[in-house]
């Protein structure tokens, strides 16, 4: 399964386990794929041994008894995949720009967002590692600011100083 669909398919595992119940059409338009690559990525997660099911009005959802399990297949990830034993929460507020950027690199990031006004939205969720996220915030500072995360904010800093000095001295 190349990259684009695994990442579809892990989408529609994370749509399934927020205790939603969704019909193929739904799922289909939320993941922006076909009905019948809907159903191909259900025997798909079904074959890894999650427990898909599907309800008397046809709704399908992914029973809160699986979590233990999909927490096997996926591992100890935040929003950017990275690992780690670090769990810091943070809070980003990122504009329409940093948003559309995000979903595209880290689509899991979608669940962790809410909107925040126009043209603004919030991540809230925990990070098991600054380098990914930092890479993010450093490369759309004027797109991102952080609310919470003493240590990012801290870490990100710290490059920041860190790539002043060096360009400082390249111009020497």
């Amino acid at each position: 399964m190349d990259q684009p669909k695994a990442e579809r398919a892990l989408r529609l595992i994370l749509l399934l386990v927020r205790n939603n119940r969704y019909s193929i059409d739904e799922l289909a338009n939320r993941i922006g794929t076909s009905q019948r690559t809907i159903y191909r990525y259900i025997d798909t997660i079904r074959t890894v041994g999650l427990d898909v099911r599907s309800d008397k009005e046809g709704l399908y959802f992914i029973p809160i008894c699986a979590l233990p399990q999909l927490y096997h297949y996926l591992g100890n990830r935040d929003d950017f995949w990275t690992q780690g034993l670090l769990k810091e929460h943070i809070r980003l507020r990122i504009d329409k720009y940093a948003f559309q950027l995000l979903l595209e690199e880290f689509p899991l990031s979608e669940n962790d967002l809410d909107e925040d006004g126009e043209d603004h939205w919030i991540l809230d969720g925990y990070i098991h590692r600054y380098e990914g996220v930092a890479g993010f915030i450093l490369g759309m500072l004027d797109d991102v600011e952080i609310l919470e995360g003493e240590g990012l904010k801290a870490f990100v800093r710290d490059r920041i100083i860190k790539n002043m000095e060096r360009l400082q001295g390249m111009a020497g």
